[in-house]
């Protein structure tokens, strides 16, 4: 219902540009078919994020676990922390070679060229590590500090 909504309203502003400026209009016309296209996409996968709220109320309740079980907050901590920023190593290690590539590409395109430096990378790299570690410890350390009366109540 939501897409169907969103789709309406892009095309009621697309309409609205097409009578008022019609240089631009085509350029904006086929880049929100694409992005409308890649939304339905994902909305077809993903209806309305049930798997993420099911992942996490799982969490919840093995963190509630782990704490009637004697865990502390700063082990439950390392355990999610490592757990999710595998994925992060992971995913920035196949990243990168792209990024590389289809940057020098993009770059070579300029009649003044310059040159891609590694730090550049580990500038991104670094930035996405601490932003994963910032968000997973943030949720986590919530989740850890509540009750876990309040995350087993209903098991």
């Amino acid at each position: 219902m939501h897409e169907e909504q969103l789709a309406a309203a892009c095309a009621r502003i697309l309409q609205t540009a097409t009578r008022r400026n019609g240089i631009v209009v085509a350029y904006f016309r086929r880049q929100a078919e694409q992005e409308a296209r890649l939304r339905s996409g994902f909305g077809r996968r993903y209806p309305d994020g049930i798997h993420l709220k099911i992942s996490t109320r799982n969490r919840i309740r093995e963190i509630g676990i782990r704490k009637v079980n004697g865990a502390t907050t700063v082990s439950i901590l390392r355990l999610f922390n490592v757990d999710f920023l595998k994925f992060v190593v992971i995913g920035i290690f196949l990243g990168i070679p792209f990024g590389w590539y289809f940057m020098n590409r993009w770059l070579a395109s300029f009649a003044y060229r310059t040159s891609l430096d590694w730090w550049i990378f580990g500038l991104a790299a670094t930035a996405s590590v601490m932003v994963a570690i910032l968000t997973i410890s943030w949720q986590t350390w919530r989740a850890a500090r509540s009750n876990p009366v309040e995350s087993l109540r209903y098991e």
